[in-house]
């Protein structure tokens, strides 16, 4: 989701595809699957948009990779979410995007364990 706006940023999140996305299952039984994880990160987005948009105003040449370390709970909350890596210099991002993440809620489901992913965002600016 690209584009040129005027008189603001326009930025893309990457999405996670092939062997960079996050790995969920942890063993057998119910767990929570990878597209489930990514539809509920694909659903906060926006949020993650406004937050690089609102940096790349500060510095329109800023791009590249955060990765994230987060444990999800059996009811869909974030216990713990940190960054594990990142190769932007912007910290201010960084602080903002591990709050934004750990407001999340991926739903309750029965019978999951607490799971912990690594979970890479690719923060591009528009074409």
């Amino acid at each position: 989701m690209g584009g040129v706006g005027v008189g603001r940023a326009v930025s893309s999140i990457a999405p996670i595809t092939g062997a960079d996305r996050p790995k969920a299952r942890g063993g057998p039984g119910p767990a929570r699957t990878d597209e489930e994880i990514q539809i509920v990160f694909d659903r906060y987005k926006a949020s993650f948009y406004r937050l690089y948009n609102r940096e790349l105003r500060n510095n329109p040449a800023l791009k590249g990779q955060m990765v994230l370390r987060l444990t999800i709970e059996p009811d869909g909350s974030v216990s713990m979410c940190a960054l594990q890596s990142t190769d932007m210099d912007a910290p201010d991002l960084a602080t903002q995007v591990v709050s934004r993440v750990r407001t999340i809620n991926f739903g309750a489901k029965d019978g999951v364990p607490a799971v912990t992913i690594v979970y890479p965002i690719d923060f591009l600016p528009a074409a």
